[in-house]
């Protein structure tokens, strides 16, 4: 008799109607731990404690302009947040749970210090950045999936899960900031322009932690020039409103050099005109040898500007400088199967990547690119990317 009881007593003990679902399916206990109880945490699965699962995406009308075509192209692409389902429809709620605590916590003090290598620029990202998302849920949400993925880097058994949490809520916050970013104005210009610098942040990171390289598929699209049209398509949408973001409370992180953008010269000036000759074929059309003539132009603008880079323009900000004013019709060249010179001009910019790998997000990006675009272009044209891979690939060992 008292075994029975005994048994009984330790049945019913067994049952959770509180435990996370992962737990429920599984039909063992949950130790109700947040916000990863104690079963998910010891075999590196999601738990469904760590994000919401209840409600509803809000569908997205077609866009209309060039750069809200450009925009949702590279929001919309399956890549990176196509990962393990964290939730069957992301929630608009603006409630924090227990692991965004963890995460707000993480950001105010490790991660903001990541994001920019300029001095001036941390009590910004530190202090200004969380109280403009306070207002702003989807900046707040992008603020957290940044964090996590921070996180995600440092500690690598926890990785999973975290990557999970990051999708599911930069998920949430894609649909308000596409509707946002539309109606651009004084008022939310700048959590539209903070929240354009996480999420690139948060493409190039997942990348690197997601290592999507495969034998079998070395292809230059979705999932690595996502993060060009983002760039593009953010910068081209806001330019309306820069007015108001320039001198306002963001005002040290947009501020420009000095003097003249346009000068070049120095060595890399001349790798970077010696691809002139390619450029101005008689094989190409006009049209084309002029778009290919003005993305050259810009690079080498871009290269001359991470040159002088001093305590009022970060490396960072000069290498993103190429993409955000590169134009549409390069873009378009670029993704093309027959146009190989596209291809060698961006391998010619990740040479400016190679330098940003002492952060987090960045490590590898360069080298990962560069081996896409060798494998893409034919032999007889990989002469024109000598100096990149030089420069990216022989560094790397």
């Amino acid at each position: 008799m008292p075994l029975t009881i005994l048994g009984n007593r330790r049945r019913a003990h067994r049952k959770s109607r509180t435990g996370c679902k992962q737990c429920k399916e599984r039909k063992v206990k949950c130790d109700e731990n947040k916000p990863c109880c104690g079963y998910c945490s010891r075999n590196d699965w999601p738990c469904s404690f760590s994000f919401s699962l209840d409600s509803t995406i809000q569908p997205r009308t077609p866009p209309s302009s060039e750069g809200e075509r450009a925009l949702t192209e590279s929001v919309q692409s399956p890549s990176s947040y196509e990962i393990e389902s964290v939730a069957s429809s992301p929630s608009h709620s603006t409630d924090l749970e227990w692991i965004d605590l963890e995460l707000l916590h993480h950001y105010t003090t490790s991660t903001y210090s990541t994001i920019d290598d300029r001095p001036a620029t941390l009590q910004t990202w530190k202090e200004t950045v969380p109280k403009i998302a306070l207002e702003h849920p989807f900046l707040m949400y992008g603020l957290l999936a940044v964090s996590a993925l921070h996180l995600a880097s440092i500690h690598p058994k926890r990785a999973r899960a975290l990557i999970a949490v990051a999708t599911e809520r930069q998920t949430r916050a894609l649909p308000i900031y596409q509707a946002q970013v539309l109606a651009a104005n004084e008022q939310n210009c700048h959590a539209l322009f903070l929240f354009s610098k996480l999420l690139a942040i948060q493409m190039f990171a997942m990348r690197r932690l997601e290592n999507p390289i495969r034998n079998n598929d070395i292809t230059i699209g979705c999932g690595a020039l996502n993060w060009l049209g983002l760039i593009r398509g953010g910068c081209s949408l806001l330019f309306s409103v820069w007015h108001h973001i320039a001198p306002g409370p963001l005002h040290a992180l947009v501020t420009l050099k000095e003097g003249p953008v346009n000068k070049r010269g120095g060595l890399n000036d001349l790798q970077l005109t010696a691809l002139l000759p390619l450029l101005t074929s008689p094989d190409l059309s006009p049209s084309m040898s002029e778009i290919y003539c003005t993305t050259l132009n810009q690079l080498r603008e871009t290269f001359f500007a991470a040159s002088i880079v001093d305590e009022r323009a970060s490396a960072r900000d000069s290498a993103c400088h190429w993409p955000a004013v590169v134009s549409q019709d390069y873009l378009h060249l670029l993704n093309r199967e027959e146009t190989p010179e596209a291809l060698i001009l961006l391998a010619h910019y990740c040479v400016l990547l190679k330098h940003l790998e002492d952060c987090w997000f960045m490590q590898g990006h360069a080298a990962w690119m560069i081996d896409l675009i060798q494998h893409r272009l034919d032999k007889g044209l990989r002469k024109w990317i000598e100096w990149p891979l030089q420069n990216i690939v022989q560094t790397q060992h």
